[in-house]
């Protein structure tokens, strides 16, 4: 079970990977913009890649602490062991946005930052939380206040840096750590259900088409599903299909018994996914800046060439795992 488990995790954070670092490549490349690309309400299509991502973070950080206290380790070890982890994950975004952006931009707030932080947060607070479900109730209560925030002035108010780092950053934590609690809750789900695969199955795929159909709805009667204020109805919508996406490839890695083929780039993109969103900033942004070819294509052209781009980052990977031995 535990063998399934973490592959299923690992094609979902392939999955998120795989979409980020596409659409990427595509804005940095193509003369228009991705915002034109729609998926629903005021969403485009890349806005399903972060919360895939930020949800992994989450449910990853609930798998890890739950494997340390089944082999015995003791509270203290575990919680210096995550804030180690987590805020070097800060320092690495800090020192991220210097390299790309300039120093200027070192207090962006962007998603290495948000991730580190927010899983810090949401290690300590998840500890004061029973029953298990309240962890879903709890993201969701940011984005259904933050409106209210802003209408009061807190968020206009707050000084830097808390203003960058909860409300305005390239990831304000306030907006996107629902994503870590929702991670949480289905790493939780996972370790509750460990050795009751079918009812694990039932029950991310009620939870993720609860989520997509009842978001979809509320789109249709008016609350947008709005990427760009990070809404209630898409932080449901997306979560929801992050949830069926994981119900399918832990289905297809139960039936087959072994890795299902297809699901293998997924599963090493999964494993290689920081270094992959560290290095196609570093290697592919700067490389492509400096042949000045940022926002220089079609879309004819760009979309074939991210593809490609995407693809040599799959072969590094597969390289990378295999030179480890992995």
């Amino acid at each position: 079970m535990k063998w399934k488990r973490v592959n299923s995790v690992d094609s979902l954070r392939g999955l998120g990977v795989l979409l980020m670092v596409f659409w990427h490549f595509f804005e940095w490349l193509s003369i228009e913009s991705w915002d034109n690309y729609i998926l629903v309400g005021k969403t485009p299509c890349y806005g399903l890649a972060p919360p895939i991502f930020f949800i992994v973070t989450g449910l990853s950080l609930h798998l890890s602490t739950h494997s340390r206290l089944r082999r015995k380790q003791s509270l203290s070890s575990i919680r210096g062991h995550v804030v180690k982890r987590y805020s070097s994950l800060i320092l690495i975004g800090i020192l991220l946005n210097v390299l790309t952006c300039g120093m200027n931009r070192a207090w962006l707030w962007n998603a290495l930052e948000n991730i580190g932080m927010c899983n810090i947060i949401v290690y300590f607070v998840s500890g004061f939380i029973k029953p298990n479900y309240t962890l879903f109730i709890l993201a969701f209560a940011f984005p259904v206040s933050y409106p209210f925030l802003k209408r009061v002035g807190v968020v206009d108010s707050s000084p830097w840096p808390l203003k960058t780092m909860f409300f305005r950053g390239g990831f304000p934590l306030f907006l996107w750590i629902p994503f870590m609690f929702i991670g949480k809750g289905l790493g939780v789900l996972i370790t509750n259900n460990l050795y009751s695969p079918l009812k694990l199955q039932i029950t991310l795929l009620t939870l993720g088409l609860s989520l997509t159909l009842v978001s979809l709805m509320l789109n249709w009667v008016g609350y947008t599903i709005d990427l760009y204020s990070v809404s209630a109805t898409y932080v449901a919508f997306t979560s929801g299909l992050t949830t069926l996406f994981l119900f399918l490839f832990y289905l297809a890695q139960d039936s087959c018994g072994k890795d299902p083929l297809p699901l293998k780039p997924l599963v090493k993109l999964g494993k290689t996914a920081l270094g992959i969103f560290i290095w196609h900033y570093i290697a592919f942004y700067k490389t492509i800046d400096y042949m000045g070819l940022i926002k220089s294509m079609p879309v004819s052209t760009a979309f074939p060439i991210s593809l490609v781009l995407v693809g040599t980052i799959s072969m590094a990977a597969h390289t990378w795992l295999k030179i480890k031995g992995e």
